[in-house]
């Protein structure tokens, strides 16, 4: 269940990344995120070659095949040294609202995860 978790927080940080409202330093973040070993010098020269949507897509890509807790908590540890408290609290916002909303709303970054919310109230 943790794991489902971890990486429901991750899909909705690629949406934050993809929003078009959304820019960051795509270069700076795969650097840090090769830094910490999240991602090979291989990978990262692959990624710094791509247009910036693609970039998002492949970096989390990757992300996305590493241990969700972990690799969560990096990441955000990186928006931290980028400054990015707006895309972090982007996120917050949008899990906190979970809790809140109709059942018939939408339901935060991605429609999977109104399934794995009501598994957990049950």
């Amino acid at each position: 269940m943790a794991s489902e978790y971890y990486s429901a927080r991750l899909r909705c940080l690629k949406s934050i990344f993809k929003d078009r409202d959304t820019l960051i330093d795509m270069e700076l973040f795969v650097d840090k995120l090769a830094e910490k070993d999240l991602i090979s010098m291989a990978q990262e020269w692959q990624i710094k070659h791509k247009a910036y949507s693609t970039q998002i897509d492949e970096t989390f890509y990757i992300l996305f095949q590493r241990n969700p807790q972990p690799t969560y908590e990096c990441v955000l540890q990186v928006l931290d040294e980028m400054q990015r408290d707006d895309i972090k609290t982007r996120l917050f916002n949008s899990f906190a609202k979970m809790s809140y909303r109709a059942v018939s709303g939408p339901f935060g970054c991605q429609p999977s995860l109104k399934k794995m919310y009501f598994k957990r109230k049950s």
